[in-house]
Parts: C-alpha cells; structure tokens; sequence
C-alpha cells in the first residue's frame, strides 16, 4: 500500500451500523466496532454513530468491550432542532452519559439536523446567532472541544440552500473563533434508497467548493458504500465513490480547482486514472503531496459515515489500493 493512500483514507469511517440499510441491533454494532479496531484495516476506522436517545444503552458494552485506555470515540446524532430551545435536552443526554461512562466512551462529535421548513425561512444573520447559543450551551457543558457538523435538508434550490448554510457557519465560526465547538461543519448526505436523494457530481463539486472558500469542515453520509463512482440502471442510479469524493476534496483544498474539473473526478470510475505513489498521488495533470493530502484530510474533507465498514475495505483491497 503507497503511503498516500494511507494519507488519504486514514480515520476515514465513522461506523453507523444501526443505520440503514444494514440496521444492526445496537449490540451486534458495538462488538463489530470493537472487532474492527482490531482488524488490519483499523487505521481507517474513526467513531462510533450513536443517536442521542440511544446513549442509555451503551454503558454494559462499554463496561465489556472497552477502557479508559482505549475508549469507545462516539459521534452522536442529535435528537432536536439545534436552533430550539429543546436541544438543550440533547446536551442533558451527552452531560449524564460524560460524567457516568467518560472514561470508556469519549463523545467526540455532534451531528445536528435543520428540517426543511426552517432552511425555506433562512436568515444566515438569525442562523448564526442561533448557532452562537448552541455553541454556549456546549461550552457551559463541558463540551469545548466537541466537533459539531450541520446537516441542511434541501426544500428549493440546492446551491441556494448550501450557500444560506454555509454563510451562517461562516459567520458564526468567525465570531465565535476556531476551537471546537465554535466552529461548526457542514453535513452533507451524498446518497439514499431513492436516485432523488443522490446529489449529482455537479452539487457535490459545488459544496466541495463553497465549504472550501468559507473554510468550512465538511463530512459526508449516506450513498459512499463503493470504493469508486458507479452507475447502473437500477435506483439510485449514481453512487459516489469514497476515492472520488475524497480526492476531489483534496484537490479542491490543495489547487485552484473549478467545479468541472472536480465534476470530472467524482465521475471517475476507472482506479487507473489516479496513481497513488509514495510521496503523494497524481491526477490528469494534477499532483498533491502527501502533505498537501493531510492537511485537507484536517481542513476541509473529514470522514464519512457508512453503515458497513467490511465492505468498502474489500473493495478498496480488490482495486489493490491497501
């Protein structure tokens, strides 16, 4: 395996197998994270994806399966609308979890949901006060250092919709500072059980760029359960490659890249067209050092969530990539 793939893909899962469509008993999800930390591939392995509702029920398995040594790292999905006055109750669930079992499970993320009705009423200025009072209530928590990521829905114009949100992270991020959770991300779903719910190249392209401009962090879910973009006549026709994305962030991050260009990466089907070598790898006339790969692995592209973490090592391992 050339090192810029491990650059590339390094902490690259955070395992949501209690997601669809695996729907794993949370068990049985718990002890395949616990066996993939100690598989060969664990180096791509990141977080475990918990619902805040679910938090209750980790404590035994965190008991068995993990120390303080090696915690149990969780990223929890809000149950609220982080702009109501109820999210508050999603920070007493994270609060009562952290003081009983911190030391075997280590919250680390939060990701949060904003309904489509609020995005059709958007006001980036209100939204980034909002975000303000979400940082505050984390910081009189305890929760400073916590990764906190926005997942939009769409209701009109999917670049409007991006661009709204973004402008409200931006805003917020640069008055509140850097530091976690002040400076809050953006979640971007990349797929779903219908062609709908998969945004095309161009969209992805689109986010890649404005996350980048507005220095934005950006993670993924859903739809990236192949190693490279595919299409097929069934729905959803299109799926987004974990390669594809990945490396078009990076180049998004590292050159001046335009959105067809990026475009053209996030349909590329063919492992051939990129070359992975030691110190970084290659891409029509583009190269990025293993440097310029971790640095925007940091900035920029983060992680993705996937309810399956066997199957895109398999492929990753079939397309002799690790």
């Amino acid at each position: 395996m050339q090192q810029s793939v491990r650059c590339l893909l390094s902490g690259i899962i955070d395992y949501a197998g209690i997601f669809p469509p695996q729907g794993l008993p949370l068990e049985q999800a718990v002890r395949n994270h616990a066996r993939f930390s100690a598989a060969p591939e664990a180096w791509m392995l990141s977080r475990f994806v918990c619902p805040a509702a679910r938090l209750a029920e980790l404590p035994p398995l965190c008991t068995e399966l993990f120390t303080p040594e090696r915690p149990l790292r969780l990223t929890v999905i809000g149950n609220e609308h982080p702009l109501s006055p109820e999210f508050i109750m999603d920070v007493r669930l994270l609060d009562t979890f952290t003081k009983a079992h911190g030391e075997r499970a280590r919250i680390e993320a939060l990701e949060l949901r904003i309904p489509a009705e609020i995005i059709a009423e958007w006001d980036s200025e209100v939204v980034a006060e909002g975000m303000n009072v979400l940082a505050g209530r984390l910081v009189d928590h305890r929760f400073s250092d916590i990764e906190v990521f926005i997942e939009p829905s769409f209701p009109g114009d999917w670049n409007e919709s991006v661009q709204a949100v973004v402008a409200a992270l931006a805003r917020h991020n640069v008055e509140r500072g850097t530091p976690a959770p002040e400076r809050i991300g953006f979640k971007l779903r990349t797929g779903g059980p219908a062609a709908d719910a998969v945004p095309t190249a161009e969209q992805v392209a689109f986010a890649l760029l404005t996350c980048r401009d507005a220095r934005i962090p950006l993670k993924f879910t859903g739809g990236l359960h192949h190693a490279l973009f595919q299409t097929g006549a069934a729905p959803p026709s299109d799926m987004h490659g974990i390669i594809n994305v990945f490396a078009a962030g990076v180049i998004a991050h590292a050159r001046d890249a335009d959105a067809a260009m990026l475009g053209e990466l996030l349909r590329e089907h063919e492992v051939d067209a990129l070359t992975f070598e030691p110190d970084g790898f290659h891409w029509l006339e583009l190269d990025v050092t293993n440097a310029e790969i971790e640095l925007a692995r940091q900035e920029l592209v983060l992680s993705f969530g996937s309810c399956g973490f066997e199957g895109p090592c398999s492929e990753l391992r079939q397309l002799g990539l690790i």
